[in-house]
């Protein structure tokens, strides 16, 4: 009988250890046995993309750490084989250990910017297979980044980085404690391959629409890169590879009508304009529309019964008459060129296009028949358009030049042309202006002495008032104090431009140099009475952590 009741005792106690199992595999002998308590010292983080997120747990155990193998885990969108929620690994095999170290990234389990996954820290002894988990778990979130796109690299190769500092911060978002930047931001995101050839262009297809485009709209809006060699169209959250120059197109049957030949790529308030080979490629980024379809082509008569090829210019007149100025690379088929006056943007197709030929009419000189190419051409605060050209080499008084012209686009109709006041002035520039000649770069802001072009080696800036030009010379501070940007000038570009948005209402005229293997960014926030500068902030590797560019290419402002 004693026996009996030794026997009921003792399978009483199995039975009693049995339900001891926790509810994370742990096993009979885990409360007999040395165990494991770890606790992470946070319960959420959170970073940008590309940003490095470290936590050290706290851990209390005799184990030995050999016998020891650490896992961080993450519950994302991926399921178990039984369609659960399930844990996954947060960071490959190779960077598992006790602390972590995650690059923030969007891959097929974190799949959203801003939202919060749930992870804890796993650990496994290696001699028995008991398995422990922190006592916490916490919470990763991924931020969406808003800087400026800084392409950058020299003439093999490029990249593309991000710069975070006050002057480039949209309205929708915080300002950031102090400027930071990643400068390689695509090439971490695409498995170290950088862009082929010397960087041209970087802007994203929505700036400041996104807070309010549909999530369709939002999914379309990429990030466009141009090299001297190719083009890559990046996805807007962590820079990863979309597709080449091809993917901006609708690849079949009779629309399959692009050649290939990237020449640009503009966005006009919600407009997005590609230029391949002489034609116009048009979307509204308020449709459903996943690609671009030809709007202009060489073989389609316009509203003036002429064919065009078109250059990759496009410039916003905000009024009820012209609304936009574009440019002829050629005139049915001959080598003529000259400016286009666009009626209609919402329905962008032939038959709102004429050339601005001012025929028999006396004027300053024919818009439709500039002999130059166009360099650069702004609309200012009086809806006049300014712009920059090259003469032909048989141009009849600037060969081979620089010169300026003013365009009132929506001047009262008269002459035989309808034009005979849309040209207004005609400024040969190259014999007023120092180092006119040998510019780089040219912008205009929206105030007659906000004029401005760039050397190698200086920034000049001038005013045109009617047909006075006033040659400013350098540019300097508001004060009389000179700047001196110590480098070789790779970049000039006025943030007031068309298509960008910032929460500054001020305009800021950047700069970039080169010099000694290292770049540098200024920013130069302008007076728009005077067009001179009222501050001016330096940005490289002193005082911006992570700054590691090289020669800047061309930037321009990264929304959500």
């Amino acid at each position: 009988m004693i026996k009996r009741r030794y026997i009921l005792t003792v399978v009483a106690a199995c039975l009693m250890l049995a339900g001891c199992y926790d509810d994370k595999n742990g096993h009979d002998y885990d409360t007999v046995m040395p165990d494991v308590e770890m606790t992470i010292p946070e319960t959420a983080y959170s970073a940008g993309i590309g940003s490095v997120i470290s936590v050290t747990p706290d851990v209390k155990t005799s184990i030995p750490e050999t016998d020891l193998q650490y896992r961080w885990e993450v519950k994302g969108e991926m399921s178990n084989e039984q369609g659960r929620e399930a844990f996954m690994p947060l960071v490959p095999a190779e960077e598992q250990g006790k602390e972590l170290r995650y690059t923030c990234h969007l891959d097929t389990n974190i799949t959203a910017l801003n939202k919060s996954y749930t992870c804890r820290l796993h650990a496994k002894q290696l001699s028995t297979g008991r398995n422990f988990y922190s006592t916490n778990t916490f919470t990763i979130t991924i931020a969406g980044i808003t800087g400026l796109l800084v392409l950058h690299g020299d003439d093999i190769s490029s990249d593309i980085g991000i710069l975070e500092a006050e002057e480039f911060t949209p309205s929708a978002n915080s300002l950031p404690v102090s400027p930071s930047a990643i400068a390689d931001m695509y090439s971490k995101s695409n498995d170290g391959r950088k862009l082929q050839g010397k960087g041209e262009t970087v802007v994203q297809s929505i700036v400041s629409g996104l807070n309010w485009a549909t999530d369709e709209a939002k999914k379309r809006c990429r990030i466009y890169a141009k090299t001297a060699q190719e083009v890559a169209l990046l996805n807007k959250d962590d820079f990863s590879y979309y597709g080449d120059w091809n993917s901006l197109f609708y690849l079949s049957g009779d629309r399959q009508v692009h050649k290939g030949q990237p020449e640009g790529y503009i966005i006009a308030d919600q407009d997005v304009f590609a230029f391949d080979g002489g034609s116009v490629f048009w979307m509204q980024q308020s449709n459903q529309y996943p690609f671009l379809f030809p709007s202009l082509d060489e073989n389609d008569a316009c509203a003036d019964g002429n064919r065009f090829t078109y250059a990759p210019q496009f410039a916003e007149v905000t009024t009820s008459g012209i609304q936009g100025l574009m440019y002829a690379a050629s005139v049915n088929g001959q080598t003529r060129k000259g400016f286009l006056g666009i009626t209609q943007t919402y329905d962008f197709s032939s038959k709102h296009v004429n050339l601005l030929d001012t025929k028999a009419d006396n004027v300053k000189f024919n818009p439709g028949d500039m002999k130059a190419d166009l360099v650069v051409m702004r609309t200012d605060n009086r809806q006049h358009v300014r712009a920059v050209l090259k003469g032909d080499a048989d141009h009849p008084s600037v060969a081979g030049q620089f010169f300026a012209v003013d365009l009132w686009p929506n001047a009262p109709a008269k002459g035989e042309s309808s034009y005979v006041d849309v040209p207004q002035y005609f400024y040969v520039l190259e014999n007023t202006l120092t180092g006119f000649s040998d510019a780089i770069a040219f912008e205009f802001g929206e105030s007659k002495n906000m004029c401005y072009y760039a050397t190698r080696n200086a920034v000049y800036h001038y005013g045109l008032d009617g047909s006075e030009v006033s040659p400013f010379g350098q540019l300097g501070k508001a004060d009389g104090t000179a700047l001196d940007f110590d480098g070789e000038i790779t970049l000039m570009k006025l943030l007031a431009s068309p298509n960008v948005t910032t929460r500054n209402d001020k305009p800021v005229l950047l700069v970039a140099t080169w010099a000694s293997g290292k770049s540098v960014l200024w920013a130069l926030h302008l007076d728009i009475m005077t067009g001179k500068v009222v501050k001016a902030v330096k940005y490289d590797e002193s005082n911006v952590d992570g700054w590691a560019f090289g020669r800047i290419a061309d930037v321009n402002i990264k929304g959500l």
